[in-house]
């Protein structure tokens, strides 16, 4: 049978890696991932920017945003092992919530549909017009605690403005596109007549 005092623990360590997830989300990712330079700048910079305009989609998920998720994830699980020495529990409770972060993450970068019925909060993150709400990925308990968590309607107004973002992004995606193109039209041109 078990015993309260592990159910207890495990609910410990879930509020505890969720509360840690939130912050890193919130003050890390988003605040230091907005400036370019930093280390942080993927988050904001290529998997919102992809995500926002890709109607929650992320091509770029699968090859580097997944992998360096899964190495931030390794690496914080490596560094909460100490954990072990206090308690077990806790850590497991630590690891099921890094398997079920990556793994939902992943699937409502790929599912938009299935992201905006079972995980509505981090849908809103996304796609409402206001990026700096609704930090909880697994779940919006903090979000809920901090009044952080903003439901979104997804008025005519919202899905108007949302769409002219999307094609001003798509216009200057192309043109890059088309720059990068002519680039390498040019460079390859340049060689032939070396």
């Amino acid at each position: 049978m078990i015993a309260l005092s592990h159910v207890l623990l495990v609910i410990a360590g879930l509020l505890y890696i969720s509360f840690l997830e939130y912050i890193i989300h919130r003050y890390v990712q988003h605040s230091y991932g907005k400036h370019e330079q930093s280390f942080f700048a993927t988050h904001w910079f290529l998997h919102h920017r992809e995500a926002r305009y890709s109607s929650m989609i992320d091509e770029t998920f699968s090859v580097f945003q997944s992998r360096s998720d899964n190495h931030l994830v390794a690496l914080f699980l490596i560094v909460h092992l100490q954990i072990c020495l206090v308690s077990t529990i806790i850590y497991i409770a630590i690891v099921l919530h890094a398997i079920a972060y990556v793994i939902m993450h992943r699937i409502s970068h790929t599912r938009p549909n299935w992201a905006r019925k079972h995980m509505s909060w981090h849908y809103d993150h996304h796609m409402s017009l206001d990026q700096d709400k609704n930090w909880g990925v697994v779940h919006p308990l903090w979000d809920i605690l901090f009044r952080t968590r903003k439901r979104y309607a997804y008025t005519i107004l919202e899905l108007l403005e949302l769409k002219k973002q999307q094609r001003i992004y798509l216009r200057s995606r192309q043109r890059s596109e088309k720059a990068r193109n002519h680039l390498q039209h040019l460079r390859r041109s340049s060689s032939k007549m070396v």
